[in-house]
């Protein structure tokens, strides 16, 4: 028989690198999920419109630590050879309000572009990355006398 009988083993008992592992996947998990909801679950959009039609512009992003309202820009770009940034039709800006924890919802009316063609729709949130989407603007209908 053993002189020295073994102690019963305690059931959170683990050894410092299996910490250190559960830790690190921690951080990873929660930087995953942070690059995901900053990234993924930010849009702008703006249905096909006519030219000469209001353009009715929705968008979303997400800002930890955000305060109960913050500003924000969005611009209509069109491509242009000559200009690296494009050039900007359309800017209109204002204030949005947090619409969940950290979310920010903008619904908010352009004024009408009337020269057809593709935009690039960028929402500018102040001290944020930029958030792109696309618009379509259609020839203007003629009116009839």
């Amino acid at each position: 028989m053993n002189a020295f009988p073994r102690p019963p083993r305690r059931w959170f008992q683990f050894r410092l690198k299996t910490l250190l592992a559960l830790v690190a996947s921690f951080c990873v998990a929660l930087g995953v999920w942070q690059a995901y909801w900053t990234h993924f679950a930010s849009y702008v959009k703006a249905g096909p419109v006519r030219g000469g039609e209001p353009i009715h512009v929705r968008g979303q992003f997400v800002q930890f630590n955000g305060h109960e309202s913050t500003l924000f820009v969005i611009q209509a770009r069109q491509p242009h050879p000559q200009y690296k940034s494009g050039v900007i039709y359309q800017s209109v800006g204002g204030r949005v309000e947090r619409s969940g924890k950290w979310t920010y919802r903008v619904e908010i009316d352009m004024a009408p572009i009337d020269r057809p063609g593709t935009f690039e729709l960028e929402l500018l949130p102040i001290q944020r990355p930029m958030i792109a989407g696309k618009l379509v603007v259609g020839r203007k209908e003629p009116t009839k006398p």
